[in-house]
């Protein structure tokens, strides 16, 4: 079993619920990988990388990130896009290393997201452009990659206005296609037909700044149900865009998009009833919505209820569903959630950090 034997891996190779051991990670993550199984793939190939239970091998690294990547796992692909870039197991090749790193950024993986700033604000290789690499790091930084809100906020300084206004509609083009993508900005629907075209007019209205054409094109779609256009509408009521700021009004226009399963308007709604913003703070209300985002894979909304569960706010305090959500979390290039997930551990026992790993695991395969 696959996914067994990978588990395994994981737990030797991080010493939970046994001694620590390398070689032995090695080898379950070798069995499972030749089986196909693409975390272990991308896991041999990160042992490979850093020489762990095996000695380092640049080459074997990339061939195993390469079959992990060609099964569009973000992790991958952002490892794969970093050893060509820098030349490890394969010639220097700075479009390859650019366009798998995009791949794995359309995924809304944090890290390549953040490289992808790094890269661009350099001058190698890769001709530097302070508008991409501003764009990049605003992105990661939503995500809750602190340093790169840190590095965005310094480049910023040496740019024009008329570049940051630029940056700040790339992000807005970059995630707003993306259910997954971040939560505070609008998106194309992925209906057909009338509906799409109207929506599509909006949104390019939206992005050459008449945000009153924007709301007129969405408008009538919200209230003919249309659940793209209605969390459009939450954003610009909870952002003023448009309109005057009115959080009420957003808390309408995100459930009736959240009902339909839009997951952005999900984890929207949730912040609402956190902070109780336009509604009456609920937190079990904001733990529900939270979860239903957080089922659909949105890495944000399972690192806030991974915080949730441990320390016990609209739920029962459960330190192992703490540490699974922030598990999947991290696996998606979250920061914060790792260390979260690592403060968490240090507060269980043995046996309850197994049954947290095998939980993140089978969720993970569904």
């Amino acid at each position: 079993d696959a996914q067994a034997q990978t588990l395994l891996a994981a737990m030797y190779r991080t010493g939970r619920g046994l001694t620590e051991d390398p070689g032995q990670a090695f080898g379950w993550y070798r069995k499972a990988a030749e089986q196909g199984f693409v975390k272990a793939m991308y896991s041999l190939g990160l042992m490979y990388e850093n020489g762990q239970g095996t000695a380092a091998d640049d080459g074997q690294a990339l061939t195993w990130y390469r079959r992990a990547a060609a099964e569009s796992y973000a992790p991958a692909q952002s490892n794969l896009g970093l050893m060509y870039y820098n030349g490890r197991g394969a010639a220097q090749d700075y479009g390859t290393a650019l366009a798998w790193l995009k791949k794995a950024a359309a995924q809304n993986f944090a890290a390549a997201q953040f490289n992808l700033g790094l890269i661009y604000a350099d001058d190698r290789g890769i001709p530097a452009d302070t508008v991409k690499a501003h764009m990049w790091w605003s992105l990661a930084a939503e995500q809750g990659i602190e340093l790169a809100g840190v590095y965005r906020d310094n480049l910023a300084a040496t740019m024009s206005s008329d570049e940051i206004a630029q940056a700040r509609d790339l992000a807005r083009q970059q995630s707003a296609p993306k259910t997954a993508s971040a939560s505070n900005a609008p998106k194309a629907p992925e209906t057909p037909g009338d509906a799409n075209a109207k929506f599509a007019a909006g949104l390019e209205a939206y992005r050459g700044g008449d945000l009153a054409a924007a709301r007129r094109a969405w408008q009538p779609l919200a209230e003919s149900g249309h659940a793209a256009a209605q969390f459009n509408l939450g954003v610009m009521y909870a952002s003023g865009q448009g309109v005057g700021q009115d959080f009420g009004e957003a808390v309408k226009w995100y459930r009736l998009a959240a009902e339909q399963g839009e997951v952005s308007a999900q984890f929207n709604l949730g912040n609402m009833y956190r902070t109780g913003r336009g509604v009456q703070e609920d937190l079990p209300e904001a733990v529900r919505w939270y979860r239903m985002a957080a089922d659909r894979g949105r890495a944000v909304a399972q690192a806030v209820l991974g915080v949730m569960y441990a320390n016990g706010l609209g739920v029962t305090q459960d330190y192992v569903q703490a540490h699974v959500w922030l598990s999947l979390a991290a696996d998606q290039g979250n920061a914060p959630a790792a260390k979260n997930r690592d403060i968490v551990a240090t507060r269980m026992t043995p046996e309850q950090v197994v049954e947290a790993v095998t939980l993140a695991h089978e969720l993970q395969s569904k």
